[in-house]
C-alpha cells in the first residue's frame, strides 16, 4: 500500500470510512494532450553530384556540376500525459471525502513529416474505479504499511506477509 502513496494517517481514514460502512472507491483518471507546437523547414544536399565535362580542341573545356536539393518540412507537437489516482469515501464531491494518493504528469515533444497531429488533441480516459470497501474492513488501523521479508536467508520458509509458511523437510529414505 505504501507504493500507492498511502501512508499509516491516509490508511486510518480509510479504514475509518469503511468502517463507517460507506463505500470507498480507488479512482486513477488518465488524460493525454497533443498540440500543435512549431513547423520546421530546411535544406538539405543530395550526397550524389552531377559532374559534366566539356572540352573543346583548343584545350578549353567547362565544368559543371549540379546537385539535387531536398526541402525537408518537420512539425513538433507537445504531447502531455497527466494521471491521477485518488480515494474516496461515498461520490466523493463533499469537503474532506477525497484523498488524492499519487499524481503524474509527464510531457514530450514529437516530431514529424506530416501535419496531421498523431495523436488526438485531447482524449480523457474514462477512470477505472474499484470498490476498496472489503479489503479495507480486514485492515486493523494499526497494521504496519511495511513489508520486510527476513525468510530470503532461510531456504526452508516462506514469508508472506508476516505469516510464516514452513515448509515440511522431506525424509530421505
Amino acid at each position: 500500500l505504501s507504493h500507492l502513496g498511502i501512508d499509516q494517517e491516509t490508511l486510518g481514514k480509510l479504514v475509518g470510512w469503511a468502517g463507517g460502512s460507506r463505500t470507498v472507491t480507488l479512482s486513477f483518471a488518465c488524460t493525454r494532450k497533443c498540440s500543435f507546437n512549431r513547423e520546421v523547414q530546411y535544406e538539405q544536399d543530395s550526397k550524389t553530384k552531377h559532374v559534366t565535362e566539356v572540352s573543346t580542341s583548343s584545350g578549353h573545356g567547362a565544368k559543371w556540376e549540379s546537385k539535387v536539393v531536398t526541402t525537408i518540412t518537420e512539425y513538433y507537437w507537445d504531447f502531455n500525459v497527466a494521471m491521477e489516482l485518488v480515494a474516496f469515501v461515498g461520490t466523493g464531491e463533499g469537503e474532506g471525502e477525497r484523498i488524492q494518493l499519487l499524481s503524474r504528469e509527464g510531457q514530450h515533444e514529437i516530431k514529424t513529416s506530416s501535419d496531421n497531429a498523431p495523436y488526438p488533441e485531447t482524449v480523457i480516459a474514462p477512470p477505472i474505479e474499484v470498490n476498496i470497501s472489503d479489503l479495507l474492513g480486514l485492515i486493523q488501523p494499526d497494521s504496519c504499511l511495511l513489508y520486510t521479508s527476513d525468510a530470503a536467508d532461510e531456504e526452508d520458509s516462506v514469508d508472506l506477509g508476516g505469516r510464516r509458511i514452513i515448509k515440511k523437510k522431506k525424509k530421505k529414505k
